[in-house]
């Protein structure tokens, strides 16, 4: 039996993955770690908490790394709210998080064996539990990544710069860590996430059910939407696709991410490599049901 970690920033897009991945975990849905990317992580952990308590999600959450590695923190608050949530007006919650680290939580379940993580935020907290326990790709049974622009489509471009996507953008040198020390890797980029085959727009909202899960993201997503007028969910994606991978296509090799200083900072490619078997889902197969699978979530 597989148990399951969400390393996140929620965030808009990621608390939508996170109601997607309770539905397809359930209780094997065991930890939530926050670390700061679209928000602080005292943001991204009180959201993470608020949809613990809203819908008495069984997972526990621990909070993680309040800056990347090693440049200074800058948050996407533009894009998702000061509070991270879109300025809904959401209280805050009673209960609390865990007192142990995200970095050692992700330690601690890796050793208990059959963890698979989902990391849909700044890889700084893999990183972390890296520089810990240098064992940690042997002791994980499955890594998804949410991250990066290969240009393997034409929806494969930077939404920070011209060529470095967000996550990776934020921390280079934790992504850089981890895709040199995990010689397996699932990748979902925005060559995936962009294509508009996946958006909602303002109107598809008409079409979700209703329900507490539905109204929730409503509330969240209404000045988003005023704002972009299209909904890309970017870290849902990525949970569908760890959960349905014979769906999409993907190229395979070694990730390779740049650190230096300038417009390529956070920039990823992908190159060959006999020893790295790097996936990067980049195109759905014969159609795709993730907008299906995720309005059953919302039930």
């Amino acid at each position: 039996m597989s148990f399951y970690l969400l390393d996140s920033d929620p965030g808009i897009d990621d608390a939508c993955a996170i109601i997607l991945a309770d539905n397809y975990f359930g209780n094997s849905f065991l930890a939530l770690t926050t670390v700061a990317g679209n928000v602080s992580v005292d943001k991204t952990t009180i959201n993470a908490l608020r949809l613990k308590e809203a819908f008495n999600f069984s997972f526990k959450v621990y909070r993680g790394a309040s800056r990347p590695l090693i440049k200074r923190f800058v948050d996407a608050s533009e894009v998702h709210g000061q509070d991270g949530l879109g300025d809904a007006g959401l209280p805050l919650p009673k209960i609390k998080e865990e007192q142990m680290s995200a970095a050692e939580a992700i330690i601690r379940l890796a050793k208990s064996g059959n963890l698979s993580l989902i990391a849909t935020g700044p890889l700084t907290n893999l990183a972390l539990a890296l520089i810990l326990e240098p064992e940690l790709p042997n002791m994980i049974k499955d890594l998804t990544v949410m991250g990066g622009a290969f240009r393997l489509t034409e929806f494969g471009k930077g939404n920070v710069t011209a060529f470095s996507e967000f996550n990776f953008y934020e921390d280079p040198e934790a992504a850089s860590l981890v895709f040199g020390s995990f010689k397996k890797v699932n990748v979902v980029p925005l060559d995936l996430t962009m294509n508009p085959f996946f958006w909602f727009k303002r109107p598809d909202l008409n079409s979700f059910p209703q329900s507490r899960k539905s109204l929730f993201i409503k509330m969240i997503t209404h000045n988003f939407l005023q704002k972009y007028s299209v909904l890309v969910l970017h870290d849902a994606i990525a949970v569908d696709v760890h959960s349905n991978r014979e769906e999409y296509e993907f190229k395979q090799g070694h990730v390779r991410i740049l650190t230096k200083p300038g417009t390529m900072r956070g920039a990823s490619f992908l190159e060959f490599s006999k020893d790295f078997l790097h996936r990067i889902y980049f195109k759905p197969i014969n159609g795709n049901r993730f907008r299906e699978r995720f309005l059953e979530s919302l039930y």
